[in-house]
C-alpha cells in the first residue's frame, strides 16, 4: 500500500482506474493499492456470521442513548485506541451469541 499526498495532481482523489489501481481513503490518509476483485461468498456459514453481526447492530439501536454513551466511556476508560463503543459492544455481542459468554452486553460496566 502507498501513502500518496496528492493523488493524480489532486488532494483528493476516490475510485479505480481500469482494473489496475485504486485511490481510497484510510484511517485519515490517501492511499494508492491495487484493485481486486472483490468475493462476496454465498455460503451458509457466511449468511449466519452475516446475520450475527445484524443481529448485533440491532441490539445496539435497541440500546438507549445513555448505554451507547457507557460503551464510549468504557472504551476511553480503558484506553482501547480507535475503538468505538459501537465495535466493542458489537464484539461482545458477539461472543455471546457464539455461546462463548453468558449474558448479552448492555451495560460495558458490568466487566469492570
Amino acid at each position: 500500500m502507498v501513502k500518496v499526498n496528492a493523488p493524480m495532481f489532486s488532494f483528493d482523489a476516490r475510485g479505480q482506474v481500469g482494473k489496475s489501481i485504486v485511490y481510497t481513503f484510510w484511517k485519515g490518509l490517501n492511499i494508492v493499492r491495487r484493485w481486486v476483485k472483490p468475493q462476496n461468498p454465498d455460503t451458509a456459514d457466511q449468511q449466519t456470521i452475516r446475520g450475527q453481526f445484524a443481529d448485533a447492530v440491532a441490539r445496539w439501536q435497541a440500546i438507549t442513548e445513555d448505554q451507547q454513551t457507557d460503551w464510549e466511556d468504557y472504551v476511553g476508560y480503558w484506553g482501547k485506541g480507535a475503538m468505538s463503543g459501537f465495535n466493542l459492544m458489537v464484539g461482545e455481542y458477539i461472543t455471546y451469541i457464539r455461546g462463548e459468554d453468558q449474558d448479552p452486553p448492555e451495560d460495558p460496566w458490568d466487566y469492570v
